[in-house]
């Protein structure tokens, strides 16, 4: 199916065309080009991701193995990728496939476009410990987000696509992101997939999820609101929300609310779960 972009000049234009009551229609991407170009043209094929650079000292790295979090790595394993384009011009993995290979970002905000071999899914850890990745577009057709893949990235949010399946181990432990939408494709999140997003207050579990792995949502000291779509609970294998339940609260089908309150692991909960407000 024809998938078309639509363009809009600030953020303000984007938001109150989400608020109105088109909403976010199916087979359109977005994309957000503002005057100083933080956000450029989204390409189909490529995760496009942005990266803030604060202090030139300390510049974002772009190594070839191994994750480097003093200094905000950019990306590890450039084997899983056919190329790779820094503010529109394309690097060569050949000059950086080494131990000591390295590419320095400037302090400032910079669009990196990652043409990845496998595009069905985000590997384990590429993006682990990349403190100036504050943006991410994810492509429709990934099925699987691996484990550690956006540890401690400062990303404020996450539009996950509703082709993936799985959200694997400490997935997004550690980000900033504030609202959160899994979508009803995800069956699987595992153990701290979510864990220690003190940004994170809002939550909505998809319908197609069966399994939430102990302590996915642990210490998310913020968390206020959890919207549980399933009417069957997921299987849960021990507290999810631990360390996360001072103002939190569950809601669920209103059918299913005793059911919740009873299921092993849910029932750790039980005092925060209540029916979803029609």
């Amino acid at each position: 199916m024809a998938k078309y972009l639509k363009k809009f000049n600030t953020h303000s234009e984007y938001n109150d065309f989400i608020n109105s009551e088109n909403k976010i229609l199916p087979n359109i991407s977005y994309c957000i080009d503002e005057d100083d170009s933080h956000f450029n043209k989204f390409v189909e094929t490529k995760t496009v991701a942005i990266y803030t650079v604060t202090d030139a000292s300390t510049s974002t790295k772009l190594y070839a193995y191994q994750p480097n979090s003093m200094y905000g790595s950019l990306v590890v394993g450039v084997e899983l990728f056919n190329s790779i384009e820094i503010d529109g011009n394309e690097v060569s993995i050949s000059d950086i496939d080494s131990d000591n290979g390295s590419y320095n970002l400037s302090a400032g905000t910079h669009v990196v476009k990652y043409d990845f071999k496998d595009k069905t899914q985000i590997p384990n850890s590429v993006f682990n410990g990349c403190s100036n990745l504050t943006g991410i577009k994810l492509l429709d057709g990934i099925t699987s987000i691996g484990s550690n893949s956006f540890t401690a990235c400062h990303i404020t949010d996450i539009t996950i696509p509703n082709t993936v399946t799985i959200i694997k181990d400490l997935a997004f432990n550690s980000t900033r992101i504030t609202n959160l939408v899994i979508p009803d494709s995800v069956t699987t999140i595992n153990t701290s997939a979510f864990a220690s997003n003190s940004f994170l207050t809002d939550v909505t579990i998809g319908s197609g999820v069966t399994t939430i792995q102990n302590l996915a949502f642990d210490g998310c000291a913020h968390l206020t609101s959890v919207f549980v779509k399933p009417t069957t609970p997921p299987s849960m294998y021990g507290d999810a929300f631990s360390n996360s339940k001072e103002n939190l609260h569950i809601y669920v089908p209103a059918q299913s609310l005793d059911n919740y309150k009873r299921q092993s692991g849910w029932a750790y909960s039980a005092s925060q779960i209540e029916a979803m407000p029609e």
